[in-house]
């Protein structure tokens, strides 16, 4: 009798500490498994990061290699994983960019959707736009300023020479060196063969008082759309920081890089007159 109940007593101990070690191994597994979730979900996170930062740099890629179609697919399928700022901003440019393209060879339809898909605040994408729209369904008749027979006289001698715009009326008349950001106006007329190309280029110099003259780096890149291309005259608006510069004068006027006869090299050709801002100090 004593011999059984030592066994039974052994027993006891035996289970009691097997069910000891069970418990303990449900605790750890269970304080486990919260760790291991927030670790997959760190790793998705981390996933999707790294294929949104692979798909920006594709189409970045992309668009500087003027393959505009590719760049928006990947910019779309990068915002697809989450929101970017940058990336809005270079979608804008790509949609813009085929669209003027599209234009230029004819594909009206395909132009007006890249087109109506940039910032409702593009100007080059509303001017483009409003051409296109105009081309779609004519306007009666354009819109003319009053011009004094004088102006209209220097404009048609300027286009005698070649010049598809003749700018005048610059304003203010003067100007001040350190001057931040200054807005400035000039008004223009438009030859009957002026038309919108996608092309114009706007340019800016200044002379400084050795007579040394200067063209601000990078300065002529981006097109220039602040005409109505359907009205003949109008008035532009532009800034120009002249912010620490001591100058006699700033220049400003319009023109359009051609290739030459064996297609490697551009040139300038100046589209209009050369319009002078005096800067007193």
């Amino acid at each position: 009798m004593l011999s059984l109940l030592k066994k039974i007593t052994s027993l006891a101990i035996i289970f009691s500490f097997c069910l000891l070690v069970s418990c303990n191994n449900i605790k750890k597994t269970s304080s486990n498994l919260p760790q291991t979730n927030q670790n997959k979900k760190a790793n998705q996170v981390d996933d999707k990061n790294n294929e949104f930062q692979l798909l920006k740099e594709n189409a970045i890629q992309a668009m500087q290699k003027d393959k505009l179609t590719d760049a928006i697919t990947f910019f779309n399928k990068a915002l697809l994983i989450h929101s970017d700022y940058e990336i809005d901003k270079y979608l804008d440019e790509c949609y813009f960019e085929r669209g003027e393209y599209f234009f230029s060879v004819g594909k009206i339809d395909e132009a007006l959707v890249d087109l109506r898909k940039c910032y409702s605040n593009n100007p080059k994408a509303k001017s483009l736009l409003a051409v296109i729209e105009n081309k779609i369904n004519p306007k009666k008749d354009p819109i003319i300023l009053p011009i004094s027979p004088e102006i209209m006289a220097q404009a048609n001698e300027a286009f005698s020479n070649g010049f598809v715009v003749y700018l005048y009326d610059p304003q203010p008349k003067s100007i001040k060196s350190f001057d931040q950001y200054s807005e400035l106006k000039f008004s223009y007329i438009l030859s009957d063969k002026a038309t919108y190309d996608g092309s114009v280029s706007f340019h800016t110099f200044y002379v400084k008082p050795d007579g040394t003259v200067l063209f601000p780096l990078g300065d002529g890149n981006k097109n220039f759309d602040g005409f109505d291309w359907y009205n003949k005259t109008g008035v532009v608006s532009f800034w120009f920081d002249l912010n620490e510069l001591y100058l006699v004068s700033f220049s400003v006027y319009l023109g359009k890089s051609i290739f030459t006869d064996n297609s490697k090299e551009q040139k300038l050709v100046q589209l209009s007159n050369i319009l002078k801002y005096e800067v007193t100090n």
